[in-house]
């Protein structure tokens, strides 16, 4: 997806040397060897200073970490988001004192549904240059209207979506209307949409500048050209993840002004689903 976004073929020898790099500057059991090093990987390889690009984003997950008892996978995640879009390491403190209190001051709205797997999005937002008090009242107001719509079941997945649609000055109940739109519109066409973290790229799609038939029309014949290929189909990745990335890629084609926070997004949704999977696989064994 990110080299997609940048509209290049994947480079294997600079991955190569990214995952070498990698290895050879952290420890064993080091989180950035785990779910995110693809992610990482990637980002490397496209930076003309991969050592600088990885060092950039250690900085900033050190500081998210500090005082945590616990690593975190997201934080990673959260740390390539600050790495990305601030090139000043001395700015990093601010954006991390900004996340820190975006994080607490969602956990007193939804203690029960605000979690790690949220850092990532609230680095989005603290990098938005959108004021701390916007952003938790527009996302407040997107999360009350889109829960009484009772569209969509599962309540952390609407939470993430809120916190994309936060992100644009737009009136939060058009917003929310065209993300429903989108929803029901798919359905009709026998796609149906996942409702967990996937719903983030919906808040993205409903932000373009574009007829909601339209948009309903491309994801759907996109989704049916993925379907075809290999890792996409019965049993590649799943339906709902599929047409998430068709709606990325749909996505793509109307505005490339949040390219960056939809990638972002969805490297947060993956991470999420990712972690679940496996927590799901260890639970049966």
């Amino acid at each position: 997806l990110v080299y997609t976004f940048n509209m290049k073929k994947i480079n294997i020898a600079r991955m190569k040397e990214a995952k070498l790099l990698i290895k050879n500057k952290t420890k064993m059991f080091s989180e950035f060897r785990g779910n995110t090093r693809m992610a990482i990987m990637t980002q490397m390889a496209l930076s003309d200073d991969m050592e600088g690009c990885f060092d950039a984003v250690k900085s900033a997950y050190e500081k998210l970490n500090a005082k945590k008892l616990f690593s975190s996978e997201y934080r990673i995640v959260a740390a390539m988001v600050i790495a990305q879009n601030e090139s000043d390491e001395s700015q990093y403190d601010a954006l991390v004192t900004k996340i820190n209190d975006l994080m607490d001051r969602m956990r007193k709205n939804h203690p029960w549904l605000t979690g790690d797997e949220d850092t990532g999005f609230a680095a989005l937002l603290a990098v938005s240059g959108l004021q701390t008090d916007y952003v938790i009242t527009e996302m407040e107001k997107c999360y009350q209207f889109l829960k009484e719509s009772k569209k969509f079941g599962n309540l952390n997945g609407v939470q993430s979506l809120s916190q994309i649609l936060s992100l644009e000055l737009h009136n939060s109940e058009e917003k929310c209307n065209r993300v429903i739109s989108i929803y029901e519109g798919l359905k009709e066409r026998k796609k149906k949409y996942g409702q967990t973290y996937e719903l983030s790229i919906l808040g993205g799609l409903a932000l373009a500048d574009a007829e909601i038939s339209e948009l309903v029309e491309q994801i759907a014949e996109t989704d049916d050209y993925l379907k075809t290929q290999k890792g996409f189909g019965a049993f590649g990745i799943g339906n709902a993840q599929r047409l998430m990335y068709a709606s990325m890629l749909v996505m793509q084609q109307y505005t490339s002004k949040i390219n960056n926070t939809i990638a972002a997004a969805a490297l947060s949704g993956i991470v999420a689903i990712i972690i679940a999977q496996q927590a799901a696989l260890i639970a049966a064994i």
